[in-house]
């Protein structure tokens, strides 16, 4: 059996985006000014916005009946992701694009409420942040390996997740993070 092991690189797209972020938000805060007040706020619903995203996983994942679905920490990000015994690539796009149901929510309140357009705002912008590695991830594993017979997480000797593994009857890909 062949073993191919590449560099899983999406997780940069996320680092590109913070600057934008940060401008969506300055640009959204009242006058254009971002004091203390506003950036607690702001960072308090990024982080429950996070969490829902990655609940939002878990429930496509268990409504697929993927097993072993549970949430894991990355080892060196100190990020909360989903975690899986296995899926097929067909799951894993589904589960993949699942959180960006937020997105019509949050914009229609975004765009609605004088109240609640600073958080939601950036409620949706953290989605979108974190859903551009999920969607490109969709697609790149609908298109490049959908005959693959499934996705394994990887893990290190402390049980971090660390990449993923793609098997195929004949081969296996190995994605490093």
């Amino acid at each position: 059996m062949e073993a191919i092991v590449r560099r899983a690189n999406g997780i940069y797209l996320q680092v590109l985006l913070a600057p934008l972020v940060a401008y969506a938000l300055l640009s959204a805060a009242p006058g254009g000014v971002l004091n203390c007040r506003v950036i607690l706020a702001a960072a308090s619903y990024a982080i429950i916005t996070a969490f829902l995203h990655e609940l939002l996983h878990v429930l496509a994942a268990l409504l697929l009946h993927v097993n072993g679905v549970r949430l894991r920490i990355v080892n060196y990000l100190a990020l909360l992701v989903l975690d899986y015994d296995a899926m097929t690539p067909r799951q894993f796009a589904l589960v993949a694009l699942a959180p960006q149901l937020l997105d019509i929510p949050l914009y229609l309140i975004a765009t609605s409420s004088r109240v609640l357009s600073i958080p939601a705002y950036t409620a949706l912008l953290v989605n979108v942040a974190a859903g551009i590695v999920d969607i490109v991830n969709a697609v790149y594993v609908a298109v490049a390996h959908r005959r693959a017979k499934r996705l394994t997480p990887l893990y290190d000797e402390h049980g971090y997740i660390v990449g993923t593994v793609v098997e195929y009857t004949d081969r296996i890909i190995v994605y490093e993070m």
